[in-house]
């Protein structure tokens, strides 16, 4: 009897190990690490008209699950925890310089305080907030 437990008990827990060594290896492998990734999309406003020097912009750094960018004003540096299924961004560290307009700025930092998900596919990356989108990133590409 006590074998058999044995057996069970080792076999549930080699089960569990492989599938989050796989969950790991995909969060590692994720198509976040492969780009800088520019704001295109904030809570529903389309930043398109926004002068270049000033859209956020992140890049994640998946062995340390660091991240930093530029958040339209200041500099913005942290770690974020991820999973399959998660996405939470930890304490910011943000440089305090002040612009004339901070709007889209404040309005960035909050939104990367409510992140819990995220999704990369088709090369775009976006954000949520429960079930609701609240931030849509692309590739950047080279600015003149």
């Amino acid at each position: 009897m006590y074998r058999l437990v044995s057996v069970l008990f080792l076999s549930i827990l080699i089960t569990a190990c492989s599938s989050s060594n796989e969950e790991n290896k995909a969060v590692i492998e994720s198509p976040l690490y492969e780009h800088v990734w520019e704001l295109y999309q904030l809570e529903k406003a389309n930043l398109e008209g926004l002068d270049h020097k000033r859209i956020p912009y992140l890049a994640f750094q998946g062995g340390r699950f660091n991240f930093g960018g530029f958040a339209g004003c200041n500099t913005v540096t942290g770690k974020f925890e991820i999973s399959d299924k998660s996405f939470t961004f930890g304490e910011l560290t943000i440089t305090k310089m002040n612009c004339d307009d901070m709007n889209v700025e404040i309005t960035f930092l909050n939104a990367l305080n409510k992140v819990n998900s995220y999704k990369v596919a088709d090369k775009v990356l976006t954000f949520y907030h429960d079930d609701l989108a609240i931030m849509i990133f692309k590739p950047q590409t080279q600015k003149e």
